[in-house]
């Protein structure tokens, strides 16, 4: 009888550890078994991190090229690279990814204040016989006195009696009062582009102006200029901010806008998307180059 009892708990002991064994090894071929698999999912992640960061260079690279018309290079917001992690990373790596994007859409949302919406039926558009720089006036006589005019804005007078009646509600308004309503409002807005066909001209030399602000502002007809011109005749236009421009320090100093206009209220530290202008700019054409002949007038008390 104890022979017996001994022989069961030697079996028992020996189906113990081989039930042990059989886990042992079990688990190690699951590992074994297991290891290409992850080693591809690692490898297929890395290569969607890398093509990730390959289109994130693309974009940045438009972006960079969106900055460089609006913003100094050196005030960019950067986005940094990503780095391909290994699979004990994902979540570093996608986290690093969204950070970028984060930066970019911040750059994006800066350069959108610039970008004026394109208009419904026509943006901008010029004259017919703007290739041979020969611009149709509005009909707004003009009193010039000897020395420069006193003050432009009241010797506008009403342009469309010819109009119908519908294309403006408000015949009374000369274009300074309709400029300042449009300022902040879309619809006359609209209004102020449709009516006057407005040029669209800037300062084109306004990169090399923000690294040497001495150099002078070159003037030219360009699809995003900061400024409008109106004809008024005798080779001469009134020259307003363009629709939609916020104004701050570069487009104040190497974009020139300080220049053709004498200002009131402004703060070099600040942006503004609203203000009156008081009167118009006065420019001359001379072949391209649009030459300054008397400075407009600027409040920004109205601004943001």
């Amino acid at each position: 009888m104890e022979i017996v009892t001994r022989l069961l708990q030697n079996i028992s002991l020996i189906g113990t550890l081989v039930a042990w064994m059989v886990f042992v090894v079990g688990f190690c071929a699951g590992i074994l078994l297991c290891w290409p698999f992850r080693r591809r999912a690692d490898k297929i992640f890395g290569r969607d991190i890398r093509y990730l960061q390959a289109e994130l260079k693309n974009v940045d690279a438009e972006v960079e090229k969106l900055w460089s018309t609006t913003f100094p290079a050196d005030s960019r917001v950067a986005p940094g690279l990503i780095k391909v992690h290994g699979a004990d990373r994902k979540t570093s790596s996608i986290t690093d990814a969204g950070k970028v994007l984060s930066k970019l859409a911040d750059n994006l949302r800066s350069i959108a204040l610039h970008v004026e919406p394109r208009s419904k039926q026509k943006m901008h558009a010029p004259p017919t016989q703007q290739e041979s720089h020969s611009y149709e006036p509005h009909s707004i006589p003009i009193t010039r006195p000897s020395a420069r005019r006193k003050s432009l804005k009241e010797n506008y007078v009403d342009e469309v009696e010819s109009r119908p009646s519908a294309a403006y509600d408000e015949p009374d308004d000369d274009m300074v009062q309709l400029y300042n309503r449009a300022v902040s409002d879309t619809v006359e807005r609209e209004r102020f582009r449709e009516r006057f066909c407005p040029i669209r001209i800037g300062t084109v030399n306004a990169v090399e102006r923000r690294q040497n602000p001495t150099i002078k502002a070159e003037i030219r007809e360009t699809t995003d200029g900061d400024f409008y011109a109106l004809p008024l005749g005798n080779n001469e236009f009134a020259v307003f901010p363009r629709l939609g421009l916020t104004i701050e320090a570069v487009s104040f100093g190497a974009g020139a806008i300080g220049e053709v206009y004498n200002t009131k209220g402004h703060d070099p530290k600040q942006f503004y998307s609203r203000y009156r202008l008081n009167q118009p700019a006065i420019f001359e054409l001379e072949g391209e180059h649009w030459v300054l002949r008397e400075p407009g007038e600027l409040e920004f008390s109205f601004g943001d």
